[in-house]
Formats: C-alpha cells, structure tokens, sequence
C-alpha cells in the first residue's frame, strides 16, 4: 500500500480551530538513524500519532501530543511537505512537528521530502496519558521516492522505525521500540532518553486542528494496519 494512495482517502476541504490540550507529564528522548547507506537518496519521513480509546469520553482533555524538533540530516536536507496533513499535523522539518490526536479514533500524520545524508536525527517530546484500552501510538517511517514504505523488522507489520504505545505514564527506553531496515541496510536506530526539555522545542499547549470529510476511511485503514 503506496502512502498516496492513503492519502487519496482524505477528501480536500478542510476547517481549521483552536485545540487545547491539558497539562501532562511528558518524556524527552532524541533518534539517531544511520543513513549512511542510503546517503544521497530521495525520499520521505513520515511522522503519525493514532489514536487510542478515549478514556472518559470528555474529548480533548485526555489527549495526547508529540512535538519533533532539531532535525539533522548529517549532510542531507529536507524538501517539501507532501501534501495534505492528516488530522491534526502541522510544522515542518525545517523547523518543528506537532502532532496531536484528538479522542476520536483518528490518526495525525504528515509526511515530508528529503535527502538522505549519513544521519536522520531529531529530538521528541511526547505527553504521558495512557487510554484505557487501545493506547495511542507514534510511529516514525521512511518512504522511498515513489512513496512506498522501507520495510523494516517491525512484527506489526506497519514498517516503523520507532514505535511507541503510550500505554504508561513514566515511558522508558523500554517502552520505545526501535526496528532496523534490513533492505535498505539501515540499523536499528539509536534512542537516547533526555532529562529536559530540548532546546527551542515548542510547547504543544495549542495546535490547529485540520479535520478532513474522507478522514474516516483512513482511520479504519490504519487502525486494521496496526491490529494486523
């Protein structure tokens, strides 16, 4: 399954509001990905936050975030977001990512063109608040130019590079599962966890939300993906 063809699903017509989200613990932690074997090739990184159960059913105040910042691409560069974002997706590599879902089953995704150098490193800061039930879960994946996913050792099939269910309110190294991409001869990527706040990182207290009519079909693709 192409990430376009995902992407076909999320219909143009989008509105955007305000979306809060309440105070919660968070974690820092920075991912290094040797890229050393794919250096001076086209690509995408693609960054989702799916949504778990909602845990009280009072929306948004339950929600959780992540925020990526301090992109490096140890020679690379980046290019441009592939349009649209999915949900509740805003930034760029150039700057920062901010993803945050929204108790409703649906999924924040943005997806943005680069050019491998010898790393692809960035730094996360992700909110604590575990669902009861289906937990939220971040993943970070590569796509190829002709935007089909780098398959990599992930047992869940969705091909992520890092993957976290946020299913504790205290998430470790352990709780941050990384996986290598044996075709592309990429190793499993480095984590380190971090005791503050990253430099320049943004906070998540605000961030637009952009809802699409088709984002529904997406959702359910997803959501069969991650259960598969």
């Amino acid at each position: 399954m192409k990430f376009r063809d995902l992407i076909g699903l999320a219909v143009a017509g989008l509105f955007i509001s305000g979306f809060a989200h309440s105070a919660s613990a968070q974690v820092y932690f920075t991912v290094t990905v040797d890229t050393s074997a794919i250096s001076g090739v086209s690509g995408y990184g693609e960054f989702s936050l799916s949504d778990g159960t909602v845990v009280d059913g009072t929306g948004p105040s339950t929600a959780n975030n992540v925020v990526l910042s301090n992109f490096a691409f140890g020679g690379g560069s980046v290019g441009a977001v592939l349009p649209p974002n999915i949900g509740n997706a805003s930034g760029s590599m150039g700057s920062s990512i901010t993803l945050a879902d929204g108790d409703g089953g649906g999924v924040a995704d943005l997806a943005q063109a680069y050019t491998a150098g010898s790393v692809f490193s960035f730094d996360v800061q992700m909110s604590e608040v575990p669902q009861a039930g289906t937990s939220d879960e971040f993943l970070f994946r590569l796509l190829d130019n002709s935007l089909n996913y780098i398959g990599t050792a992930d047992p869940s099939g969705n091909n992520a590079l890092i993957k976290v269910d946020i299913s504790t309110s205290n998430i470790g190294l352990t709780d941050i599962n990384a996986y290598a991409a044996s075709g592309a001869n990429i190793p499993r990527p480095l984590v380190t966890i971090r005791t503050s706040a990253p430099a320049g990182t943004p906070e998540p207290g605000t961030v637009a939300l952009f809802s699409a009519a088709g984002a529904a079909g997406l959702v359910a693709m997803r959501r069969r993906r991650r259960l598969s």
